[in-house]
């Protein structure tokens, strides 16, 4: 997949999750990061977000 599904408002919190597959929660028209998923090797294919 080479173009982004959706994005989320940068902040410094967030870097430490680069490359790294998060979970987040979509309210008031914005994402928000919900946690880390350290359990997940993948992650979820396009299908599951569309």
């Amino acid at each position: 997949m080479s173009d982004p599904f959706a994005s989320i408002r940068y902040s410094s919190e967030l870097d430490q999750y680069k490359n790294r597959i998060i979970e987040c929660s979509f309210g008031d028209n914005q994402w928000y990061f919900y946690r880390h998923r350290a359990d997940k090797t993948y992650p979820n294919a396009r299908v599951t977000a569309d």
